[in-house]
């Protein structure tokens, strides 16, 4: 599966950076874009992107309308997400190797605005699987495949 790979500086006096992984829309089953409600480029102009915690979600979890038990596995899919990310973009981008990798990541040298595709292996709705063997996350290496 083709990912998106983003490093972008966010304005301001301390160099801070935004790390950042997407699956092009491209990429996904039309059922699956179809439950995706956020449609965005985030910026890149490089057509709709999806966020990793929207590529690993069960079709289920996406169609249910806003409620009690889909907060509640929000969490646990957000945090699975934050896991790929952190795997994936501490690959491609060494100076971010932080785990969890935060919102906004301070470094104290100047870097370009980046961005990478990288081939991982396929974890469309792949959620349940990540969960029942949390290593597997961790094993979502680029340099692997």
């Amino acid at each position: 599966m083709e990912l998106l790979a983003t490093r972008v500086r966010v304005t301001g006096t301390r160099p801070r950076y935004q790390y950042r992984l997407y699956a092009s829309f491209a990429a996904l089953s039309p059922e699956r874009v179809f439950q995706i409600h956020y449609h965005s480029d985030f910026g890149h102009g490089r057509g709709l992107l999806a966020r990793i915690s929207e590529v690993i979600a069960p079709i289920a979890w996406l169609a249910m309308p806003p409620c009690r038990e889909k907060s509640l596995q929000a969490r646990a899919i957000h945090l699975m997400a934050a896991r790929i990310d952190t795997a994936v973009l501490s690959t491609v981008f060494p100076e971010a190797m932080v785990d969890p990798i935060p919102l906004l990541l301070e470094i104290t040298d100047e870097l370009p605005d980046e961005r990478v595709s990288v081939e991982i292996a396929d974890i469309m709705g792949r959620y349940q699987r990540l969960a029942d063997d949390p290593a597997l996350a961790d094993r979502l290496d680029p340099r692997r495949l």
